[in-house]
């Protein structure tokens, strides 16, 4: 596998699959229906060389070296099952099964199957976390442990004679997910959404980065599937989150919130997936599930796309007036080959459309302040 990207892919019928992340996007099962849970499988790279894999079904600790998948559970002294697996520090962490979901288990040093040595748990007791752990993930040389309102992270992990010894640090008391599958890295910072915004951890510091898509939020389906990944759009690195928006005009649709440089903007697809996720390697490439199919996303940079821009219905907060728009107008940078525009104006009785053809070639004259008159045509 040295070399070579993949993606993983675990199915809700509790198969998995291996997905050449280039074309000719080779399909490879790794395990037949019924293997896995269907909805707690979780995965962590380790090395280069195999995937680790996590679930809470019976022998759920396994390994693929993109030939075999082995059971670990049962067959060394690797845990029997588990809800989140990271790897950091040259071993692996797991948050067990046993334990109300708040107990970690880790590897002997440099290696992935053996827990005995220098391997051990830990239970976190503090009532900074008062539910269970919603994921572990590793960045900026620390292991961020997430909780529904809480965040720790553990670091200077080392050994000791012979006993492993780390600092776990609550760095939040107020703040965290319940959506695990919302926390990311990017850059120097852990981005993470909950039901009131996305926001970004810069070293023990949360700050709210989605305060521009309040309106947005107020209309999102929490109880539907909430994921995140990174991905680089006209060599910008982005951060994405793909939601489910409850509009009120076109029903419920799939949204991608995406986020650049203190900038957000939303994205759709041709097709709306159900989850996304990254895949690594120089450049960060999106990819999207529906049903059975894996999708590519923002691959194609050529064909003309509608789009549509629509604003709120503004009274001018004088409720007790009935305004007439008597005029409208807009103005924006046209690249070559743009058809055209149509615009309509609404007010509370009737709406207007008005249509402007940009089709073809047209000229603006103009006088300068001493008489002379100028021309130009644009390019079209």
């Amino acid at each position: 596998m040295t070399g070579t990207n993949y993606l993983f892919c675990a199915c809700t019928d509790g198969s998995a699959w291996q997905v050449l992340g280039n074309a000719p996007f080779t399909v490879t099962n790794i395990a037949v229906a019924g293997t896995f849970s269907g909805s707690a499988t979780q995965v962590a790279q380790w090395k280069n060389d195999r995937v680790l894999i996590i679930d809470t079904n019976a022998n759920g600790y396994r390994d693929w070296n993109g030939v075999t998948l082995t059971p670990l559970s049962g067959t060394t002294s690797a845990p029997a099952g588990g809800t989140r697996i990271a790897t950091y520090a040259s071993r692996v962490w797991i948050v067990i099964v046993t334990g109300n979901g708040r107990t970690i288990v880790w590897s002997e040093v440099d290696d992935y199957s053996d827990f005995t040595g220098t391997g051990g748990s830990t239970t976190l007791t503090d009532e900074t976390l008062t539910s269970s752990i919603q994921q572990l993930v590793v960045a900026n040389n620390f292991m961020y442990i997430m909780g529904v309102d809480s965040i720790n992270v553990i670091a200077d992990v080392q050994v000791v004679g012979g006993v492993t010894q780390f600092s776990n640090t609550n760095l939040v008391a107020n703040s965290g997910s319940n959506f695990p599958q919302s926390v990311i890295p990017y850059f120097r910072s852990i981005w993470y959404m909950d039901n009131s915004g996305i926001y970004a951890l810069y070293g023990a510091t949360p700050r709210k980065a989605s305060d521009a898509l309040d309106g947005i939020f107020q209309r999102i389906d929490f109880d539907q599937p909430i994921t995140a990944g990174s991905v680089t759009l006209y060599n910008k690195l982005c951060v994405a989150y793909n939601v489910v928006y409850m509009d009120q005009e076109a029903g419920d649709r799939r949204i991608v919130l995406i986020y650049f440089n203190k900038k957000w903007f939303v994205a759709s697809q041709s097709v709306e997936v159900d989850g996304i996720a990254t895949a690594h390697g120089g450049v960060d490439r999106l990819f999207g599930t529906l049903g059975s199919n894996v999708y590519e996303m923002f691959t194609d940079t050529t064909s003309a796309i509608d789009q549509k821009m629509e604003s709120r219905l503004w009274d001018f907060d004088d409720f007790i007036s009935i305004k007439q728009c008597m005029q409208f107008g807009c103005e924006m940078n046209i690249p070559g080959g743009v058809g055209s525009i149509d615009a309509t104006v609404d007010t509370e009785r009737f709406q207007q459309s008005p249509s402007v053809s940009l089709g073809g070639s047209f000229a603006f004259t103009w006088t300068n302040s001493v008489g002379a008159l100028f021309s130009w045509t644009n390019s079209l």
